[in-house]
């Protein structure tokens, strides 16, 4: 599955190449940090992040703010894809909830099944 975020950024230098290898440098952290997250069962708190991967990333010359930028989209990203999965999921259990019992409204015990 993939996800589409935009990122708004004020860039002060005039050198195109220094622009473009931040962006890079900013993708490529926030999938690293999205893709060491996503498997655990709780998304991590940004004390958590920042203990993990703070120093990596500012010993590579990023700036705190945007390490916490990063932090902020990356457990966005995984908040959303697993609510999106999640929703995709009962729908289809709805389905064949639906197939079983047939269009008749359901009392509250038969949805718990």
């Amino acid at each position: 599955m993939r996800v589409r975020v935009t990122a708004k950024v004020k860039a002060v230098t005039p050198d195109l190449a220094q622009i473009i290898n931040f962006l890079n440098i900013y993708r490529n952290w926030t999938q690293y940090i999205v893709d060491e997250i996503w498997w655990e069962n709780e998304i991590p708190s940004l004390g958590k992040l920042h203990k993990q991967f703070y120093y990596q990333m500012r010993a590579i010359g990023l700036r705190a703010h945007h390490i916490s930028e990063i932090f902020k989209r990356a457990k966005e990203i995984v908040k959303a894809c697993r609510n999106q999965y999640l929703n995709r999921e009962s729908r289809e259990i709805f389905k064949e909830i639906v197939k079983i019992y047939g269009k008749k409204k359901l009392t509250e015990r038969e949805i718990k099944l």
